[in-house]
């Protein structure tokens, strides 16, 4: 059995039996990964951000509407609100979506200036 364990700079294989262990210097391997590195997490967890059915129905309805209350968006959905509330949660930490209060009532919106979520457009109008 082969396990890949990630460290702060380098990717460990360990052979589980053998207890033989080979270490390699991934990013020095390839340094144009190293220099750009936190574009790719920041890149990463964007598109985790996305890669949910219910998140993608959000931002689906987020474009038919412009702006939706939570209470709409889970009515919508026929979801309970406190799984709705997760998936805002995610998308508005990674920039997806904003967040207007406006009494009680809370709305969201498309981040329009995030490249993303005008790419993802296309894809869901299908």
């Amino acid at each position: 059995m082969i396990i890949v364990m990630y460290e702060a700079d380098q990717c460990s294989l360990a052979i589980i039996g053998n207890c033989k262990s080979l270490q390699y210097k991934f990013l020095e391997q390839m340094p144009q990964i190293r220099m750009n590195n936190d574009k790719y997490i920041k890149l990463s967890e964007m598109l985790r951000s996305v890669a949910h059915p219910v998140r993608l129905a959000i931002i689906q309805l987020l474009y038919e509407s412009q702006r939706m209350s939570v209470k709409g968006i889970y009515d919508k959905l026929k979801m309970a609100q406190p799984i709705v509330s997760r998936h805002l949660s995610i998308m508005r930490n990674s920039g997806l979506l904003k967040r207007e209060q406006e009494g009680n009532n809370t709305y969201y919106r498309l981040c329009t200036e995030n490249q993303l979520v005008g790419g993802l457009y296309p894809l869901l109008k299908k």
